[in-house]
């Protein structure tokens, strides 16, 4: 099974100050060489800290390193492949050397061919010649497996004269050929072996191996059980390999460097009762050896069937990672998200896309509120201490060390960020021994959960610290999913998986068909990863706001960039220093910065980089009982198998879809707010003209709605969960689609947002011309249209707290009162998760109508599907704005770099390319290849 290590060491050490490594790291490019595969590694003979190893382990570099083999070097402890086994049964030349078996009445050497049917012809004496027709020649005996071809056939008829009767004329009957002979059967034929391993292969994959409720450990066991054994026995269509040894372990037991792994493991909730179904491989070699257990002396024959039974990836190690696949090419800029002329949008999120696969929604009862029981012993709140996931012990003194700006610091690439993204864009770089530096504008994630504990126990909102601000980012505080689209077999997510792994995440997360962490187990993964930069060289500093990056003109026209990063302005913001401004003289700068950096958005808009605007989605979150979710998914006699989290089933989760067509894609204005506005062609959204999406995003089973507002003047929600998903309380996103247009018609109807100045009055197109008492249209300012998706969130999000009426309370509604357009009545509001309060409002009011009516359409289809979904107990929570950036900083897919600006490198989902954490993570590695890559093509030309 899987194993897997975490660095060496307890990762206790209180780092002083400033969290910089006093291990020195390499501070120039003559310590590297450029390889041939044009990433800089290290000369030889250099001493650098390998993958993953002990703090104070040194080892030589290998003289050529790709990033694209990132983390390969912590492998987890899972025994060697079957293919390391150098000796196999010895009367077996192959066990998996199945015969082709010939078809009914065919050979495929056949040297036998078909007999040839013979016609014949006879005559007769009496009442004149009588001839038949002649039959057609044999069938051909057959080719490789096929049956002899039938006998031609047969002749034409011969004519017959009659004898008239008396007085009449003689006539001619005619009469039909005899039918031809019957051709021979076709020869046998020698069997044709085919060698399933002759590909390098040796074990087999098991696509569909399912274990029922009942047998099955549960949800969280990841055992290879005799149970499961017995269901491999069977998917190998080998019954008799189930049952025991006279040892009393299993026939298919494993052994020294062979056995049965787990590949995927997921819980099938469209079955009734659900099922729990595993991806497997099982070695060649343990087949054998159960086989032979048998007393059999004869080898089986195991046949291959499509998307069943097939053979494992030859380059398939013993972790279970492919060498290869989905994502190769990724580190050369190619394959991972480089796919057409567009830098195309990395996105972990399944949500959008509502398939049944895993489990998703069928619907085997309806909600009856008198049935559905909750344990009254807690609320499924969580307390300070647990919000905060702090250990005293592992208290990080919050960082005042400041940079003299004096220094030239123009070998460091600064990463801005510590998120996903910016989290493993600095580990692909001290793999390589590039020097670090990380600017984060949170705190560490101990700081930075007392920060958040304050917040909800006396509404004190840290605006640098907070559920959005911080080390991990946005997602820290979230439901840590770590599904993805982009290829859970390829290289570079494998890679994010294993690291994770290796700094404490449980190895699960590898065979789990949705994997996810929560947020307290993210806490103690951050902190180890933290420590391991720190020992290798890399320099962290929270409590670092960037107020911009610096340009300078240039003219490089090969490239057709007119800026290059020169350094970054930054602000201390906490301690003694707080306020101090300094600048960092660098060259390569990392933007990583998440999707909530909109001051960093607007002054690259102001510095005239090339920004674009980026479709987004804005809504509600919508909540449930949990209790409710579990009865419309395994019925009532099985939801409590799900028991808070505790049970053998997962808590019941959703993924929900809809397209509106026709009315509900407009509001009736002439298609102001369509998601598209040429004819048929697809928009930016994926959607066409007259058509609107509206999905579940981002969905938290047993968890709770929190703020992630960094001012308390703009309101904004999201969902997290902590890993056992016990709350009492299930939410997800409810959202629509927000194109361009959307944005424009809002915000030229409403007030002018936050930045009246970016508007103008203006009588053109108003129909206004003649009537001077007619109120003039607003015009957006069209040098702003990159920022309109910033400038629809500020919006809403101003707009909802004035509906909460401040300090952080959040406006809500039911789904029939939103449906009905009235307001509900508190006494009558269903209880909440969210725990700084709630207040009811018109939510029916707070988006343009498109996007209203958009939700209301696609709610009554939802509650079709789930009966309940819109049911009173269903309440709505507003805004959910920040699903994703509105904003995407255009970069050229060859070299990672803006269009604009050389040396500036956007990456993650606040530039626009990732939606969620292992997408974020994997776009961080490739812009740390595209750094790496750069440096080594100035480093070619400097020297010569």
């Amino acid at each position: 099974m899987f194993t897997a290590s975490a660095p060496s060491g307890a990762f206790s050490r209180v780092r002083p100050p400033g969290c910089v490594s006093s291990r020195s790291a390499f501070s120039t490019k003559r310590n590297f060489f450029r390889g041939r595969t044009g990433i800089i590694v290290p000369a030889a003979g250099v001493s650098t800290t390998t993958r993953f190893q002990s703090r104070n382990t040194v080892a030589t570099a290998p003289e050529v390193t790709t990033i694209r083999g990132f983390f390969s070097g912590f492998e987890t402890h899972a025994l060697p492949r079957a293919a390391r086994v150098v000796t196999r049964a010895s009367n077996w030349p192959g066990l998996s050397d199945a015969d082709s078996k010939p078809r009914r009445g065919g050979g495929g050497d056949g040297e036998s061919s078909g007999g040839e049917g013979g016609g014949r012809e006879s005559s007769s004496d009496s009442g004149g010649k009588k001839k038949s027709g002649e039959g057609g020649r044999g069938g051909r005996g057959g080719r490789a497996g096929r049956g002899g071809r039938g006998a031609g056939r047969g002749g034409r008829g011969g004519k017959t004269p009659t004898k008239p009767p008396v007085g009449e004329v003689g006539r001619t009957s005619t009469r039909k050929g005899g039918r031809g002979g019957r051709g021979g059967r076709g020869g046998r034929g020698e069997k044709v072996k085919i060698d399933l391993t002759a590909d390098g292969s040796t074990a087999w994959r098991l696509l569909n191996v399912t274990v029922s409720l009942t047998e099955d450990a549960g949800k969280d066991s990841f055992e290879v059980t005799d149970t499961i054994r017995d269901a491999v026995a069977v998917s190998l269509g080998l019954t008799n390999l189930q049952g025991l040894r006279e040892d009393g372990t299993h026939l298919l037991r494993d052994g020294d460097n062979y056995g049965i792994r787990l590949v995927r493991k997921s819980c099938d909730a469209r079955k009734v009762p659900p099922v729990f179904k595993y991806v497997i491989d099982v070695d060649d070699v343990c087949i054998n050896s159960a086989v032979v257990a048998t007393g059999q002396i004869k080898p089986p024959t195991i046949g291959l069937v499509p998307k069943r039974r097939e053979r494992a990836p030859k380059d398939w190690d013993g972790d279970g990672e492919e060498n290869g696949g989905e994502l190769a090419g990724a580190a050369t800029g190619a394959g991972l998200n480089e796919t057409n002329d567009d830098d195309t949008f990395l996105d972990d999120d399944d949500d959008k896309f509502a398939d049944d696969e895993d489990g998703d929604f069928p619907v085997q009862g309806e909600y009856v509120s008198g049935d559905v029981h909750i344990d009254e012993g807690t609320d499924g709140r969580v307390s300070d201490e647990e919000m905060q996931g702090v250990d005293d012990a592992f208290l990080v003194t919050r960082v005042t060390q400041t940079k003299n700006a004096t220094t030239p610091n123009d070998d460091r690439v600064v990463i801005v960020g510590l998120g996903p993204c910016g989290l493993f864009a600095a580990l692909a770089l001290v793999e390589q021994g590039v020097p670090v530096t990380v600017l984060e504008r949170g705190q560490p994630v101990e700081s930075r959960g007392r920060d958040i504990g304050a917040l909800f126990a006396r509404r004190k909102l840290n605006p640098d610290s907070n559920l959005c601000y911080g080390e991990g980012g946005a997602g820290t505080w979230s439901d840590g999913k770590l599904t993805t689209r982009i290829g859970r077999n390829g290289d570079d997510v494998r890679s994010v998986l294993k690291a994770l792994v290796a700094f404490g995440a449980p190895e699960g997360i590898l065979v789990s068909g949705k994997p996810h962490l929560g947020t307290d187990r993210l806490v103690r993964i951050l902190r180890n990863a933290r420590e391991y930069l720190l020992d290798n060289g890399c320099e962290i500093r929270f409590g670092a706001t960037v107020d911009g990056i610096r340009f300078e003109d240039s003219n490089d026209s090969a490239s057709g960039r007119t800026k290059r990063v020169v350094g970054i302005d930054v602000t201390t913001n906490v301690g003694d220093d707080a306020n101090t401004k300094e600048t960092i003289v660098c060259s390569n700068v990392i933007l990583a910065s998440g999707h909530s950096a909109r001051t960093l958005f607007e002054g690259m808009h102001a510095s005239k980089i090339a920004l674009e605007y980026q479709p987004f989605a804005a809504g509600f979150r919508i909540e449930h009982p949990q209790a409710l979710l579990d009865v419309l998914q395994y019925g009532e006699s099985l939801a409590g198998f799900a028991s808070r989290g505790k049970g053998k089933l997962p808590v019941a989760d959703y993924r929900l879809a809809h397209t509106c067509v026709g009315t509900a894609a407009t509001d009736g204005s002439g298609g102001k707010h369509l998601a598209a506005t040429d004819g048929d062609k697809m928009s930016k959204t994926g959607t066409t003209r007259g058509e609107r999406a509206c999905y579940s995003f981002c969905m938290c089973p047993g968890g709770q709605i929190v703020p992630t507002s960094t001012d308390p003047n703009y309101l904004c929600v999201n969902g997290m969960s902590f890993s056992k998903r016990n709350s009492e309380w299930a939410n997800s996103g409810l959202v629509s689609t927000i194109s361009w247009d959307d944005a424009r018609g809002f915000l030229e109807d409403g007030d002018g947002s936050d930045s009246k100045e970016n508007f103008k009055d203006s009588k053109e197109d108003s129909g206004a011309g003649s009537d001077s008492n007619a109120k003039p249209a607003q015009r957006r300012d069209a040098s702003r249209d990159p920022l309109l998706g910033l400038d629809f969130q500020r919006k809403i999000e101003r707009d909802a707290a004035v509906m909460g009426g401040g300090g952080l309370v959040v406006p809500v509604q039911t789904v029939p009162d939103f449906l009905a357009g009235v307001l509900s009545t508190e006494t009558e509001l269903p209880k909440s998760s969210y725990r700084l309060g709630v207040k009811p409002g018109r939510l029916d009011l707070l988006y343009p109508p498109a996007i209203t009516a958009a939700i209301k359409e696609s709610l009554l289809v939802f509650d079709q599907q789930m009966p309940g979904y819109a049911g009173p107990h269903a309440l709505l929570h507003a805004p959910e704005a920040r699903t994703s950036s509105p904003v995407r900083v255009v970069r050229n897919k060859n070299d990672g770099q803006s269009v604009t600006a050389a040396g500036l490198f956007p990456a993650g989902e606040g530039a626009g390319y990732a939606g969620g954490i292992v997408s974020a993570a994997v776009d961080g590695m490739l812009a740390a290849d595209f750094v790496v890559r750069q440096m080594n093509e100035a480093l070619f030309l400097e020297e010569r």
